[in-house]
């Protein structure tokens, strides 16, 4: 976190799962997928396939 706590990073690394997230999510994120890929679901039940670029 930065200092004026506006600004934080982080790595994660998971495995399948699933979240439901059903409150605005609070703060703006940027994701970059170094490998495989995640679905991203609307409430509507659209559902958007993203990947981690390939070289």
């Amino acid at each position: 976190m930065s200092s004026d706590e506006k600004f934080g990073t982080g790595v994660y690394k998971t495995g399948k799962v699933q979240w439901q997230i059903s409150e605005p999510w609070g703060v703006d994120e940027f994701i970059y997928l170094l490998e495989g890929s995640m679905t991203l679901t609307s409430s509507d039940g659209t559902a958007q396939v993203v990947s981690a670029a390939r070289p």
